[in-house]
């Protein structure tokens, strides 16, 4: 059944449906509500513009420009920390999003980097290669004793799929990237290092000073645990 950011945990605890398997970041102000698998994917908040846009940081916002953001979504509230003064256009979904920036509606959108990756498979749009945040993506199950059984098969499950590289291979199938030996993927921290060191000197340290700015704001009880088997993933 097909939900969205602003649905989906109603969904869930009105036993519309049973789990959420749904881009959903772990944080403390849904763990109130919700119980979150292990995590099954890193992502992160990244902008995406025109091909032809001059735009390349989200403090561009600050000062002039329309920013699309969906509306629940995490990007709402890393937007809020990382550029508080923006002129937000709220979306209900990424589609209503991606149209806003077709039509001039909106100049950039902020939203997690593997959604975005998904809606520019044609190369229309640009997506600036700096990440706000860093983001676990957890299995949700409504907050009863009756959903533990089913969270610890779920866990089970992510646990074997991580192990088999079955999710990474996923990812790089969606993107329609060139198929690899899982025994060959490269190392993801590498990965990482590797595309820091083509940006400039300054972007980095920007860069790195917006992703501490946003941490030292959030709870420290948005920790999440059991993280193994999943660095791969954030190449």
């Amino acid at each position: 059944m097909r939900v969205n950011t602003r649905n989906r945990i109603e969904m869930l605890n009105s036993r519309t449906v049973d789990i959420l398997v749904s881009t959903m970041s772990i944080n403390s102000k849904r763990k109130l509500i919700v119980r979150f698998s292990n995590p099954y994917f890193i992502a992160g908040q990244k902008l995406m513009v025109k091909k032809d846009s001059r735009i390349t940081h989200l403090k561009y916002f600050n000062k002039q420009g329309r920013l699309a953001v969906v509306l629940g979504s995490t990007g709402e509230r890393i937007l809020r920390l990382a550029a508080p003064n923006a002129h937000i256009v709220g979306a209900n979904s990424y589609p209503e999003a991606i149209e806003l920036l077709k039509n001039d509606l909106a100049d950039g959108i902020l939203g997690d980097d593997c959604i975005l990756d998904g809606y520019n498979q044609s190369g229309e749009f640009k997506i600036i290669n700096r990440a706000y945040s860093k983001e676990f993506y957890g299995v949700a199950v409504r907050k009863t004793q009756n959903s533990m059984k089913l969270l610890d098969c779920v866990n089970s499950t992510i646990a074997r799929l991580l192990d088999e590289k079955t999710i990474l291979l996923t990812k790089k199938r969606a993107l329609k990237e060139p198929p690899q030996d899982p025994d060959e993927v490269q190392d993801p921290l590498n990965v990482e290092e590797n595309e820091v060191k083509e940006t400039k000197l300054e972007d980095k340290k920007d860069e790195i000073q917006d992703v501490k700015n946003i941490e030292d704001e959030q709870n420290s009880s948005d920790k999440v645990e059991n993280t193994q088997g999943l660095e791969e993933i954030t190449e």
